[in-house]
């Protein structure tokens, strides 16, 4: 008898995370990473697994907010093997995934080892990875960084890219694509690309006070779009907002804004094409770029001239005849000095702003957004810059930190000066001998004053008097001035996942609306059509010239997509709405008509289209059309009896069919049923948030101004109904304190 024996190898799985690993530094469980009960509670761990088991790849994983580091030595990185994603932005506990919000559950990637040891390198990009939704900061002085990829492709988003002492982003040799991102106080470059013929894409970012460059390109191609690149060069090195080195092909700069910036706002260098051709410079396209304000004035081009290569821009120090550039100033909405120099917190401009509508109408500019997350193309043509005007009520005179809003945070800055006065006024008495008279002030005094009025008092001095007192409170409190919480129109819930570009109407959803628009032009060739532009999402091959199953095929990876600021938390979409545009929201009804449109569109080409079976699987599909059927009848249920006639009568409840239906109730229950259906939705009170910290300065100025109006109460009469309304709107305040404490 002859034994044979096989050995063979194989790979066993003995739990599954369908592709995902969780990661939550407070989970309790066993710390598998296989959901987030059992989280692992070291980044590091996720890493390691995503790299060393094969059962499932490429991984994402999930991280929930706190702070994580990459260990105990200089040399030890957050490295992201291949093809694995990495999202932050996550609750303690979880949530799900379209839930999750970068800005309120900051997630922070720290190269801070220990008091004296920092990292060389605190996030290392691999090939074809994606880091959304963190903080990183604090890389080692002086090459370090905070994200470091070289010889790889990789993406970054939503992202702040904080303090290094090194460079904040550093690519060597890779593509590199940075969206939605603030890069802001590293000590060297705030991006820096090297590597020839390889690209950069920055794209809605915001570099700022960055202390070399902003961002510099060495023999690479930047592509930079609808951003912002402000203070540069703090060290004062005579380093450019944005620098570009012998770039292999010719750089597109489009819709920024560059401002502020200690020296040039762009430099350019270069030897020739890749011929090497020096008579054949790759000059950059350079385009509705605002460059204004920067090197004190002085030229703000090093290396080429506006004239001859930018379009459409606004340029300190260009020579306008013959050219669509403008050397006039753009009109931002909030300045520091009558000049007009921009407030570096806030670069909107005025509603009256001169760069408004005056880009190239020519470029295309769908899938492109503003700074703001919104349509970037708002009446005849793009503004020039980084932000699109598409209101009136965008600045007030009251916003003194330039936030949109004028609430407590002016008010703390109002009760910090009370009773201040301008220690310069003439009026002033010092002689000891007139102790006693209404205008004199001791050295003690005179030195609070100062303390006091400069950063404040002379910002709330609104009747210029030299002096804050109750004078000025009227005038803070008075309508006829500003309305107390006053918002800007601009104003939206920011946050990670809040722009989608197939969201077509701008509600943060990816739903029936997107999927009608679609459905209408389904197997056209109308290119001119802005909808026919939107709804082409393949543009290689034969589906470049008409709209078919390609194009379906990427829509339907995005479909039910919602936004970030949907949640409970943020503004409701009809408050957005209303704040965007003069439009009233689509009533149930109507969006039952168009799901009930775009449902018949679909079963027919599913019927009809021979290639629909190939296309998709069968059991995905019919799960997909699930979807659109059980939000048609939440839909359909949420209809009122005479909503519910309406929509039988124009067609819902089948393709094609009609169906009769009564109404039991009577006239008067449909009434009092859509009143209740409109109903308007509460104010939060606005200092549930406000920490104790931030209300006892706060509070403290509001008694201390209730002592002075009862004061006023007493002893002037004439006015008694100006103070009373003073002390009603103080006490108003203190009553809304007291309810946010409950």
């Amino acid at each position: 008898t002859r034994l044979a024996r096989v050995t063979k190898n194989t790979l066993v799985c003995c739990w599954d995370t369908e592709g995902t690993l969780y990661v939550d530094q407070h989970a309790m469980g066993l710390e598998t990473g296989t959901n987030w009960h059992d989280a692992f509670t070291d980044l590091q761990d996720a890493l390691s697994a995503a790299r060393e088991r094969w059962c499932v790849q490429p991984y994402a994983i999930y991280v929930a907010q706190g702070t994580y580091c990459p260990g105990e030595s200089a040399e030890d990185t957050f490295q992201i093997p291949q093809g694995v994603f990495v999202y932050g932005g996550f609750p303690t506990g979880g949530c799900p995934f379209n839930q999750r919000n970068p800005k309120q559950y900051e997630t922070i990637l720290t190269g801070l080892l220990d008091e004296q040891t920092l990292a060389e390198k605190v996030v290392t990009m691999g090939n074809e990875t994606r880091l959304e939704g963190f903080t990183v900061t604090q890389a080692a002085f002086p090459d370090g960084s905070c994200i470091y990829g070289e010889g790889a492709d990789f993406s970054i988003a939503h992202c702040v890219v904080k303090e290094s002492f090194g460079y904040g982003i550093h690519a060597i040799n890779g593509n590199v694509t940075i969206q939605w991102c603030t890069i802001n106080l590293n000590e060297r470059d705030g991006i820096r690309h090297e590597g020839e013929g390889v690209n950069l894409s920055v794209d809605n970012c915001w570099l700022l006070r960055n202390g070399e460059y902003g961002i510099t390109c060495n023999s690479s191609t930047p592509q930079v779009r609808n951003g912002i690149v402000s203070e540069s060069d703090l060290k004062g090195l005579g380093r450019a907002g944005i620098y570009m080195y012998r770039p292999t092909y010719p750089p597109v700069l489009h819709n920024l804004t560059i401002s502020n910036n200690e020296s040039f706002g762009i430099a350019f260098s270069d030897d020739g094409d890749v011929t090497g051709d020096p008579n054949h410079l790759d000059w950059p396209d350079v385009q509705n770029c605002i460059v204004y304000y920067n090197n004190e004035g002085g030229r703000q081009l090093a290396g080429f001239d506006a004239d001859h290569i930018a379009a459409y821009c606004c340029i300190e120090d260009c020579n306008e005849p013959g050219t669509t550039n403008y050397n006039t100033e753009p009109g931002f909405a909030y300045t520091v000095d009558p000049a007009g120099t921009p407030n570096p917190d806030n670069y909107r401009l005025s509603s009256a702003a001169f760069c408004i509508d005056k880009g190239n109408p020519a470029l295309f500019y769908v899938h492109q957004a503003d700074m703001d997350k919104q349509n970037r193309v708002v009446g005849e043509a793009v503004d020039i810059g980084a932000y699109e005007v598409r209101c009136d009520g965008n600045f007030h005179p009251l916003d003194q930190n330039a936030d949109g809003l004028v609430n407590y945070e002016e008010f703390t800055l109002f009760s910090h000066a009370w009773l201040s006065r301008d220690p310069n006024d003439p009026a002033i008495i010092t002689d000891p001998n007139y102790i006693g008279h209404p205008d004199y002030a001791d050295p003690q005094t005179l030195a609070q004053w100062e303390i006091a009025w400069f950063p404040w008092g002379k910002k709330n001095d609104f009747n210029e008097d030299l002096r804050l007192n109750l004078d000025d409170l009227i005038i803070f409190s008075e309508e006829s001035y500003g309305i107390w919480l006053w918002e800007a129109c601009w104003r939206m819930a920011d946050c990670g996942d809040g722009f989608n570009a197939l969201d077509y109407d701008g509600d943060g959803l990816v739903n029936m609306t997107e999927l009608s628009q679609l459905s209408s032009v389904w197997q056209s060739y109308q290119p001119a059509s802005p909808i026919w532009q939107f709804c082409n999402l393949d543009d290689s091959g034969d589906s470049a010239t008409t709209i078919d199953l390609a194009d379906l095929s990427i829509f339907l990876e995005d479909w039910l997509w919602v936004a970030c600021w949907r949640a409970e938390e943020f503004p409701t979409p009809q408050e957005m709405q209303v704040a965007q545009e003069p439009n009233e929201m689509p009533t149930n009804l109507e969006m039952a008509l168009q799901l009930q449109e775009s449902i018949c569109f679909l079963e027919d080409i599913w019927e009809n289209d021979p290639n629909m079976p190939q296309q998709f699987d069968p059991n995905d599909w019919q799960q997909f059309m699930d979807t659109l059927y059980t939000q048609l009848d939440d839909l359909v249920d949420s209809l009122t009896e005479i909503e519910l006639m309406g929509y039988y009568l124009l067609g819902g409840g089948s393709c094609g069919g009609y169906q009769q239906m009564s109404m039991p109730d009577g006239w008067d229950g449909l009434y009092m049923e859509s009143e209740s259906a409109f109903a308007e939705p509460l104010v939060e009170n606005p200092y549930a948030e406000m920490s104790i910290r931030r209300l006892i300065p706060l509070v403290q100025g509001i008694y201390s101004m209730l002592e002075d109006t009862d004061k006023a109460l007493a002893e002037d009469q004439e006015n008694r109904e100006n103070w009373l309304e003073i002390k009603d709107f103080l006490e108003e305040i203190l009553n809304e304190i007291a309810a946010s404490r409950q």
